[in-house]
């Protein structure tokens, strides 16, 4: 196998060729020029040809062996195959072995191979022994490495103001563990949206520009991505934090699927941690006391954002009355019950007035069980007042639900199309354009 020493010669790799002085991949008239942790992984995955490549040999490689979560690891790996015009299945040049590490499967070619030395028979002058010259070696070493390390500690971080929430992903290979990953990450957004003079937008949309352009892109300082794998009844969710297009923070926290709901509010307490440093501020307004019920939520929630496939909104209704029946005192579950019965009329031609009732009456029993959901459920109302001509009061409702502490881009949606009813289009398109200040992909705004 190749040494570090050969690569940094150049080398080629199918099509492309290699330049580790310049940082450059080049085919033909083609120039890539990937981000430095990019590049590092590639060398690393060189040295060792087309062998395997375990996740912790590129956590030694390219991070220093520091505690390092997947999301990272994958996301230059994904970087990588951008670069090297491989994202199409199956890959050409970087190939994952599950659950166990990454491999090339193009063999290296060196610009420069380097001949090998002939050596001469030297006698020698007796002298140290060759464990003594080890030993000493071997101190030295360290003692360089210990002042490397004292003095390149990083500088303490300015404050973060400004965050977007990307996309969390899967990681588990099965589809049906879908409804976790969507319904972790409102509940991360909707927690840190609590955070006094902070900016934090949640988008939808996997882009495939590099981190400071999606950055420049959404208008916000730093970019949250994250991971969940489920293995049997174990969750392991890693995060990652990035600002100028380097990761400034990472973390992993792993649990039972019993307890989601707490796995959520220790990441979330996490990161507002890393963003703005230690507080006693309490992030959770609503807390399940059933980790079934808490279940039957999440599932709920996944139903209703696929609300255009057959049958999930009736999917939904069942799921969110579980939910309830199996903790009364989650108002979360009430205010997406409500939702699913305003929306009937328009998506199943259900009968209006009855599906008004039914959606009035849910959420006046969700404020009773929990009254934190009472400036939220304010949507709920404007909705139903509005297509009961009620302009006044829908908007009175309206103006509480986009001014609650945690607030739904839907709210905004609904009190758009309620002013653009009335003629109002200059406060309507104001009211969108809020909306999208927070959920800038939310294909209901755009």
């Amino acid at each position: 196998m190749p040494t570090e020493e050969e690569l940094k010669g150049g080398f080629s790799l199918g099509e492309w060729d290699v330049l580790p002085g310049k940082g450059i991949l080049r085919r033909g008239n083609q120039e890539e020029r990937p981000e430095p942790k990019v590049f590092a992984v590639l060398m690393s995955l060189a040295t060792r040809d087309t062998n395997l490549v375990t996740k912790q040999e590129l956590i030694d490689d390219v991070w220093d062996g520091r505690p390092t979560a997947d999301e990272p690891i994958a996301r230059c790996v994904t970087l990588l195959r951008k670069h090297l015009d491989d994202r199409q299945k199956p890959h050409q040049y970087v190939e994952t072995m599950q659950r166990q590490g990454y491999r090339l499967n193009q063999r290296v070619k060196l610009h420069h191979p380097v001949e090998p030395e002939v050596t001469a028979n030297v006698v020698t002058e007796p002298g140290p022994s060759k464990r003594l010259w080890r030993i000493v070696a071997a101190v030295l070493v360290f003692g360089f490495g210990a002042i490397i390390a004292y003095t390149n500690l990083p500088p303490d971080l300015p404050p973060v103001r400004s965050i977007a929430v990307m996309p969390f992903t899967n990681l588990s290979g099965d589809p049906t563990d879908e409804y976790l990953v969507l319904g972790f990450k409102p509940l991360l957004v909707t927690t840190l949206q609590l955070l006094p003079e902070y900016r934090v937008k949640n988008t939808r949309l996997t882009y495939q520009n590099e981190d400071d352009e999606i950055a420049r892109l959404l208008g916000v300082e730093s970019l949250l991505y994250g991971t969940l794998q489920r293995n049997g009844d174990e969750l392991k969710i890693s995060y990652q934090i990035s600002k100028d297009g380097e990761v400034i923070y990472s973390g992993v926290v792993e649990g039972g699927v019993a307890a989601l709901f707490q796995l959520q509010e220790s990441v979330a307490e996490r990161v507002r941690n890393h963003l703005v440093g230690k507080s006693a501020q309490t992030l959770i307004k609503s807390r399940p006391s059933d980790s079934h019920a808490y279940d039957s939520y999440m599932r709920g929630i996944f139903a209703l954002e696929h609300r255009g496939d057959a049958g999930n909104l009736e999917n939904a209704i069942n799921l969110f009355l579980e939910a309830i029946r199996l903790d009364k005192n989650y108002g979360p579950s009430y205010l997406a019950l409500a939702t699913v019965y305003a929306l009937l009329p328009n998506y199943r031609g259900a009968p209006p007035e009855e599906m008004d009732r039914l959606a009035l009456e849910t959420i006046e029993k969700g404020i009773a069980a929990d009254p934190k959901i009472e400036d939220a459920a304010g949507a709920i109302y404007g909705y139903v007042y509005h297509k009961q001509k009620r302009w006044e009061e829908s908007e009175a409702a309206f103006m509480r639900a986009v001014n609650a502490d945690v607030v739904d881009s839907n709210a905004f949606n609904w009190y758009s199309r309620m002013l653009a009813s009335v003629g109002r289009l200059d406060d309507s398109l104001a009211e969108s354009l809020a909306g999208l200040e927070i959920d800038p992909s939310s294909p209901f705004l755009n």
